[in-house]
């Protein structure tokens, strides 16, 4: 089973380099095989935030996620995609 760290990359990946967090839980629940905890999509907000050096939440490990407009907008982009 991928972690959701890797769900998020596949989904972003897959819409193009950036997302809103809206489609970022449509892609990761559409591609999860497991039943989702009822703090799913908290979940994946943190794994974004604490994976991106953009966050107060960051933990100083791997810098994945940016934001592409700014904290609090709810657009994330993968920093390997050379789209930020």
């Amino acid at each position: 089973m991928a972690t959701w760290k890797k769900d998020i990359v596949r989904a972003i990946s897959e819409l193009g380099g950036r997302a809103s967090l809206e489609d970022i839980y449509e892609k990761v629940k559409r591609q999860r095989e497991t039943k989702l905890p009822k703090s799913w999509q908290a979940i994946i907000r943190g794994t974004i935030e604490t994976h991106s050096s953009d966050s107060d939440a960051y933990t100083n490990k791997e810098n994945l996620f940016y934001s592409v407009e700014g904290i609090g907008s709810g657009i994330w982009g993968l920093r390997s995609s050379g789209k930020n």
